[in-house]
């Protein structure tokens, strides 16, 4: 891998191999992840609308996490840690983490050295499938005095941290690897799939440095080598409006994850998982993908440049779809501990919303020792906190325990009994 790609693991996760970002079920022994924060200051709307999106769309969007993390919120194991653990997220003493969903914010740079899209990925699971939402270089993000430049303007003044910057902070959520891919690393990350029979709608024309128009490929299904795609991917016409050349962009990417999904070959003989965007093709091309170009509005133009702007709603849409369990950027929100104690196993996505809609952060669920509690509980185990205590006890029927404990590996214990009844049950 040559010097353009720069691949910036979280900084509160060593160098190397990263563990899957959807369920664990091995025994705690730190507290709650707490998102990196370097990059961006606060989210760009306080994540009002994002996050009771992503819950809402928590059983339809990520089945893997509601049935193995979520779902399994009544059917994993709570506090205690035996000796021998319990893989089965039926039985009693399951445990099992939900950890944030994995993420990757990578950027195309042409040859001339300028950005020519930006892409955020979200996996729903390890080898489930995911969701890429391309972004055009000439969308507006916010910079760090509360303005807004484009993308391709961010990359130009503060290179791929500063674009990192700008969409975490426009998205709220912030990536685990940031990727910048050139035409040289564009080349190595396509050439295992070589060729590519890409579809387009228009007559590709590119213009170049000096003005002039070349014609690159007719309308149609062309054939494309590795050597091509760096191109495609930067090519803009005199006329072409920039989110074109996004739509162009979004669909390499599904022919691409097509690509690497019919290989003849096994995926992992095809991509190398620590390489580049390995991890990320491997989950998108071994599960249901979406590519999306994002809903992006037309803005004022500058210096004869047709600019993009997107709603906030339109983000909190678009994130909710393609991060299941976000890390949010500067989350304050307790941490939260769901545990079953009743043995009913058919409302993990209710509860995962539940605790959502009460302020609180799913990071942990289990099952009791034994499916045996009558009455469900709502432990808080810090003061400050007992104020999102006292809404999820409302909104799970049940009753307020404050016990101090600063040891805990959670800030609130949910533990689930046989008089809980699920709404709209």
């Amino acid at each position: 891998m040559t010097d353009q790609m720069l691949r910036r693991p979280p900084a509160d996760e060593p160098d190397g191999d990263r563990q899957p970002a959807v369920v664990s079920s091995e025994p705690v022994t730190t507290g709650p992840r707490r998102p990196r924060s370097e990059i961006a200051g606060p989210a760009a709307f306080g994540w009002r609308w994002i996050f009771p999106l992503v819950m809402l769309g928590i059983a339809a969007a990520v089945p893997y996490l509601v049935i193995q993390g979520g779902n399994a919120v009544l059917d994993s194991s709570g506090g205690v840690v035996t000796e021998a653990r319990i893989d089965d997220p039926t039985e009693p003493g399951y445990v099992a983490f939900v950890l944030p969903s994995p993420t990757a914010l990578t950027v195309f740079v042409d040859g001339d050295g300028e950005a020519v899209g930006a892409s955020f990925i979200g996996l729903a699971g390890e080898r489930q499938g995911g969701t890429v939402i391309q972004l055009p270089a000439e969308l507006l993000v916010p910079t760090e005095n509360g303005e807004s430049e484009t993308i391709a303007a961010a990359y130009a003044g503060g290179g791929v941290d500063r674009v990192a910057a700008a969409i975490t902070t426009l998205f709220g959520v912030d990536a685990d690897e940031v990727i910048e891919l050139g035409p040289d690393e564009i080349v190595a990350e396509v050439l295992p799939g070589e060729p590519y029979a890409l579809s387009l709608a228009d007559q590709l024309v590119d213009v170049s440095a000096s003005g002039a128009a070349q014609v690159l490929y007719e309308r149609g299904v062309v054939d494309l080598t590795a050597a091509d795609v760096p191109a495609v991917l930067a090519a803009i016409g005199p006329s072409e409006a920039g989110i074109n050349r996004t739509d162009r962009q979004s669909e390499f990417w599904r022919t691409w994850i097509q690509r690497i999904r019919r290989s003849d070959a096994p995926a992992e003989s095809v991509l190398a998982e620590d390489r580049g965007l390995g991890r990320y093709l491997l989950g998108l091309s071994s599960g249901t993908f979406t590519v999306e170009t994002i809903a992006a509005d037309q803005g004022a133009t500058l210096s004869g440049e047709q600019l993009y702007e997107v709603t906030d709603e339109v983000v909190a849409d678009a994130v909710a779809r393609a991060v299941p369990f976000p890390r949010l950027v500067d989350d304050v929100r307790p941490s939260v501990q769901v545990e079953n104690g009743n043995g009913d196993f058919s409302s993990g996505d209710i509860v995962a919303e539940l605790v959502s809609d009460g302020g609180g952060h799913l990071t942990l669920v289990s099952n009791a020792p034994a499916f045996t509690v009558q009455t469900t509980t709502v432990e808080v185990h810090d003061e400050n906190d007992l104020e999102v205590g006292e809404e999820l006890a409302r909104l799970f029927g049940a009753e307020v325990v404050l016990q101090v404990d600063p040891e805990s590996n959670v800030a609130i214990v949910i533990t689930l009994g046989s008089d809980f009844v699920a709404p709209g049950s």
